[in-house]
């Protein structure tokens, strides 16, 4: 799943995240996906066992073993515990986002 778009959406009451793409094993292709001028309320209210998150999160982007390079810009993300939630993204994927009771913005791991 690559070069894919998700823009322009209001999101809220998912059981995983808002925007969740989750990468299962090395070597998938999962670059050039963006995620861009979205509203984004609650989600992931039942939790992501795949990655442990069991906390509200607009957004969730993990990789099992290799870097994804995704674009994450332009979302306000609002009433969750984590805004942003990542593993294996580069810092430098997220810009201009912004967060309104949200306990942690953006979590890397």
């Amino acid at each position: 799943m690559y070069n894919n778009e998700v823009a322009g959406n209001t999101i809220r009451n998912n059981g995983f995240a808002g925007v969740t793409l989750h990468d299962h094993t090395p070597g998938q292709d999962f670059n050039g996906n963006e995620v861009e001028n979205n509203w984004i309320g609650t989600n992931n209210v039942t939790g992501d066992p795949d990655f442990g998150v069991f906390r509200t999160t607009g957004i969730l982007i993990a990789s099992v073993a290799d870097p994804v390079h995704v674009v994450i810009q332009d979302n306000h993300i609002e009433d969750n515990h984590f805004g942003i939630w990542t593993k294996n993204v580069p810092p430098n994927s997220f810009s201009d986002n912004t967060f309104d009771d949200v306990t942690v913005k953006v979590k890397q791991v």
